[in-house]
């Protein structure tokens, strides 16, 4: 049987922390969550650049860290160009936690959104 110290220096079950991890559902639903936090900053990344164009002269942003304005055209276009390919990651690899969990997140989802 294993044991580890906690906090205080009592030797506590290893198999304890084992019931603290979140069920798969649980596990599934944070990744969504991550995800779509990701895919936002991918989807407006390219507006906050062009932002930082527009308005370089009143927010100094570029020429403070040293940023060229080609370079500045570098990145807008970069992230123009892989927002769409992000998403579609995104959408494949949660695809495939769903299906090597073997659980149906949408469904679960509609589900939540009935009984709630």
């Amino acid at each position: 049987k294993l044991t580890k110290p906690n906090s205080e220096g009592e030797e506590v079950d290893d198999e304890d922390d084992e019931e603290l991890e979140g069920t798969p559902i649980e596990e599934a639903m944070e990744e969504i969550l991550g995800s779509g936090v990701t895919c936002m900053a991918t989807i407006l990344g390219p507006f906050l650049i062009l932002l930082i164009m527009v308005f370089g002269q009143e927010s100094q942003i570029a020429v403070k860290y040293g940023i060229r304005e080609t370079d500045l055209t570098i990145y807008l276009l970069f992230g123009i160009i892989i927002a769409p390919f992000q998403v579609l990651m995104d959408i494949l690899l949660n695809h495939a936690g769903e299906v090597k969990e073997g659980i149906r997140i949408y469904d679960y989802m509609l589900f939540a959104k009935y009984r709630w």
